[in-house]
């Protein structure tokens, strides 16, 4: 039985301009070496994701009972550099998002996080 790998990505925006936007990519593979990329599946530029219009980079991700989740840092509307949470039943297009963290949700100070 084969085990396919998923790698979560992100892209950046032109590599000859200052300006800079990035996506949540998928990329499989099937030995962990050669990587097929997907496409998008949280795009800065789609309304509909939480978060949208500048930046968005995965930092996990995580699949339970048939459901895909990719936690995410936004920077875009709504948000400046807060965590999001994106799932969906498939792995090429996550369908819902939302804030789980924002900006003035938490306090930091002597070094310990607080919520």
């Amino acid at each position: 039985m084969r085990s396919a790998r998923v790698q979560w990505l992100r892209k950046a925006g032109s590599p000859t301009s200052t300006y800079v936007d990035s996506d949540v990519r998928l990329a499989l593979s099937n030995n962990a070496f050669q990587f097929k990329n997907i496409g998008d599946v949280l795009s800065h530029a789609n309304s509909s994701v939480w978060g949208y219009g500048d930046e968005l980079f995965p930092v996990g991700a995580f699949r339970s009972d048939d459901i895909c989740y990719i936690y995410y840092i936004a920077k875009g509307r709504g948000a400046k550099w807060d965590l999001g949470l994106a799932w969906g039943s498939d792995k090429h297009k996550l369908t819902n998002s939302q804030a789980v963290i924002k900006s003035r949700d938490w306090i930091v100070g002597g070094g310990m996080l607080w919520f």
